[in-house]
């Protein structure tokens, strides 16, 4: 069970939580109906994405064996058989659109069908052609699957799509995504490539986070936003927000930490960072509920 609970992923399955955050746009017209869709879903989510994780690593086996980290991993080291992976991802895939059709609304669900597919597809192809490789394509497709999850919450709760969030959540993704590069060059560096490497990835995190910081400032300011969150909320949010990104740079460039963890899933372990999240998510609620 144990090798199982490693080669699906389940850590990472609180990614899931952009799923569910759109709830705090309702304020305190939240209902209990809203929050147990919106589980299922992320957990039809989860499924679909554990199923992902499982084609990646077949994909990635002999590549993989030459990370100290990803070498661990029970597919890798042959605790798990490539057979079984198989015929497991396939179950969770239909398992998650089976639970997603079961909970979408008649008006969503064609929406969020839609959007589980476009997750799994654009995943699938980064898996088979190995566009990990290709820097800035597989950067794209893996960040959008951050933006699909906030998406089909919103969808979920027949909520406007928000351009803005959009584009920030990517944004954000592509700025982590640069740093766990960079750490995966730091621990398994090719020797052809080291410097060359860790100066693009280094420097696509700095493009990305002034992208970012650019975007929010358009977003805290924008006059229709403002009439939903309230000014002084968006003012306070990019207080946590700025230092959350200081401590995330903080996490990738450790002396130590990056030989042991993926800053990905070390984040979550961050006490500070997760504290300065909540921050984030209370300071917003409450600047939607008091407007």
């Amino acid at each position: 069970m144990k090798n199982w609970i490693s080669a699906l992923r389940i850590r990472q399955w609180n990614k899931q939580a952009l799923v569910i955050l759109p709830l705090i746009a309702l304020g305190n017209e939240v209902r209990i109906s809203d929050v147990a869709r919106l589980i299922s879903i992320a957990i039809a989510f989860s499924f679909i994405a554990s199923a992902i994780y499982l084609f990646n690593d077949l994909s990635d086996l002999e590549r993989d064996r030459l990370d100290p980290i990803k070498s661990d991993r029970p597919l890798v080291k042959g605790l798990v058989s490539i057979l079984t992976a198989k015929i497991v991802g396939i179950v969770l895939t239909l398992m998650g659109f089976l639970i997603a059709v079961g909970t979408a609304s008649i008006v969503s669900r064609r929406e969020i069908i839609g959007l589980l597919l476009l997750y799994l597809i654009s995943n699938l192809f980064y898996s088979k052609y190995h566009l990990k490789r290709h820097r800035i394509v597989g950067l794209v497709i893996v960040a959008l699957g951050f933006a699909i999850r906030f998406s089909i919450g919103t969808a979920v709760l027949a909520l406007e799509f928000s351009t803005w969030a959009f584009v920030l959540i990517v944004q954000l993704a592509m700025f982590m995504l640069s740093g766990k590069r960079f750490q995966s060059i730091l621990r398994n560096p090719p020797p052809d490539v080291r410097e060359q490497g860790l100066q693009f990835w280094l420097l696509s995190m700095v493009t990305f986070a002034a992208f970012f910081a650019a975007t929010y400032s358009g977003f805290i300011t924008d006059p229709q936003v403002v009439a939903v969150w309230g000014k002084e909320a968006l003012i306070i949010s990019a207080l946590p927000l700025g230092i959350g990104l200081v401590r995330f740079v903080e996490l990738v460039t450790h002396p130590q930490k990056y030989q042991d963890t993926d800053v990905t899933e070390g984040m979550t372990k961050d006490l500070f960072l997760l504290s300065l999240v909540m921050c984030f998510a209370l300071v917003l609620f409450f600047g939607r509920i008091n407007v």
